[in-house]
């Protein structure tokens, strides 16, 4: 099944604050964290209920799931996501 990935306001907001930041010091290192998170998104698209719960879902009225990702120089991050019907919204 194919889902659609669709990003909060706020997350799009966190999105161009942490790129902003990381271009800040290293324009490579934002381009390496906005493929990273690319790439983790296209694996939301494929298969979102694959990935666990995050470690605080019991403090949310609907499943809070996370998928990690790493950037090439191994700096992990994650994105919390719930899914809904065929929708994945990044939150």
């Amino acid at each position: 099944m194919k889902f659609e990935v669709r990003f909060t306001k706020e997350a799009e907001q966190c999105v161009r604050d942490i790129r902003d930041w990381l271009a800040e010091r290293s324009a490579e290192g934002a381009l390496r964290w906005i493929t990273a998170l690319d790439a983790a998104c296209s694996k939301l698209n494929e298969r979102a209920t694959a990935f666990g719960l995050a470690p605080e879902a019991d403090q949310f009225s609907e499943p809070m799931r996370q998928v990690l990702f790493r950037t090439q120089r191994g700096n992990t991050y994650r994105a919390l996501f719930v899914v809904r019907a065929e929708i994945v919204h990044v939150v």
